[in-house]
């Protein structure tokens, strides 16, 4: 069986998962398909991976009561990852810096990046300062939220700064259940349906100088047209903004984005907007 490093978890990793859990944590931990881990993670040696023992480690881990699984695919191995994974990477290592998160938007933008009813993944979202601007660290939230990548806290939580609480405490960060309509880099936006019938709709500005951007409701839905009435709220402020119809419109910061929930009953604006009118 695996046993946990004793240098870096001496009280093991069942404890450690305990004290977790009782802490309000969600607790996720890494193994490869491969009988090596990709990286050695600063050791002599690399640890093992769980190629060949794939059920006693799943095991293993239940028995730590684990939450999540990364799994990566390092190695030569007779199984085809496609036909194991319930996600997959899009994009290489993540890194706190633009020009890493920007890589990792244009990867999620793609357009064969689904596979069926498997999540895509760009990595873990850094969120740990200071490469990135405030305005980034939102904009990088956003998308991972949009794509429903899992979002696993790749920083020290024992002291967050302001941004980090804004950013990764928020409590309307992913859409469950749902299906992604499509993605338009040029416009810069993606969307997809809930199952509950909203529209949910990620909106970026990449540019490195602020734009005053107008969006239709007819961009957002097929079904709405410059009649349709909505109501908004901004997820970042938690504030209501009021009702719109047709058409919003806002200021939007550069290297800033947006996050909204669309329906005939309301829109949720995460943050700034960016969407060029066609």
């Amino acid at each position: 069986n695996l046993q946990a490093d004793k240098h870096r978890f001496p009280s093991g990793i069942a404890n450690l998962t305990e004290w977790l859990h009782e802490n309000g944590f969600l607790f996720g931990l890494y193994t490869n398909a491969g009988d090596k881990t990709c990286s050695s993670g600063r050791r002599v040696l690399k640890p093992p991976g769980s190629y060949g023992h794939y059920q006693q480690d799943a095991n293993t881990f239940a028995e730590w009561e684990v939450d999540y699984v990364k799994i990566s695919w390092c190695g030569n191995n007779l199984y085809n990852a496609q036909e194991q994974h319930t996600g997959w990477r899009v994009t290489g290592d993540h890194h706190d810096h633009w020009k890493s998160t920007l890589a990792a938007i244009e990867s999620v933008a793609g357009p064969n990046v689904d596979k069926g009813c498997s999540s895509i993944n760009p990595d873990v979202p850094a969120g740990h300062c200071p490469g990135q601007t405030h305005s980034e660290y939102r904009f990088e939230f956003a998308i991972w939220g949009i794509t429903a990548s899992p979002l696993v806290v790749a920083t020290d939580v024992r002291d967050m700064i302001d941004i980090m609480n804004q950013v990764l405490l928020n409590q309307q960060n992913e859409i469950p259940a749902a299906v992604r309509l499509g993605t338009n880099f040029c416009a810069q936006n993606q969307t997809i349906q809930a199952f509950d019938g909203s529209v949910a709709v990620c909106l970026f500005n990449t540019v490195s100088q602020q734009q005053s951007i107008r969006v239709l409701l007819s961009q957002v839905n097929s079904s709405w047209n410059n009649q349709t009435t909505v109501a908004v709220t901004d997820l970042w402020a938690h504030q209501d903004l009021g009702t719109l119809t047709g058409q919003f419109q806002a200021n939007v910061n550069w290297h800033d984005n947006a996050f909204v929930i669309s329906a005939n009953k309301y829109i949720f604006k995460l943050a700034k907007i960016f969407l060029k009118e066609k």
